[in-house]
């Protein structure tokens, strides 16, 4: 399966959505954070939706602390953030565990969510921000966008 990224900022509802498909590597996930970062309407306070569904995570655990540190850089941590990770496969609800333990000792002020159902994150996540018709909607038009990330 062919590698691929993408995002939508809802500004309206302060929310950054991303998309990620087939085999991603701790390379790419900064390689597309610095693509996020340097959109305009990008805002690095507001919270996250992360879909994994459709990709396979390659991160070894010695790989996390590089991550983290890109994270850190120009954050201000009296600020806080949260984070939503949607999978369900096994390996990848593995490592998003292991990411939200490293995130929580590294003095980010993130809080990490570990949902693997669209309603999972609408109700628990979202606070209702979006229905789940809307944020599957979103979801539909970034797995469908011709503007991927790592080409």
């Amino acid at each position: 399966m062919k590698k691929f990224g993408a995002y939508k900022i809802v500004s309206d509802k302060e929310m950054n959505i991303e998309y990620y498909r087939g085999e991603i590597t701790l390379e790419d996930l900064i390689s597309f954070k610095k693509k996020l970062h340097s959109d305009p309407d990008y805002n690095r306070y507001w919270n996250t939706i992360a879909d994994l569904r459709d990709c396979k995570l390659i991160v070894k655990s010695n790989e996390f602390s590089e991550f983290i540190n890109f994270m850190k850089t120009g954050y201000d941590h009296t600020k806080s953030r949260s984070i939503a990770l949607l999978s369900s496969r096994p390996n990848d609800v593995a490592i998003s565990t292991m990411y939200s333990l490293l995130v929580k000792e590294s003095g980010l002020n993130f809080t990490t969510y570990l949902l693997s159902a669209i309603d999972s994150v609408v109700n628990s996540f979202c606070n209702n921000l979006f229905t789940e018709e809307e944020l599957n909607a979103i979801l539909k038009g970034l797995k469908t966008s011709t503007n991927n990330i790592y080409t």
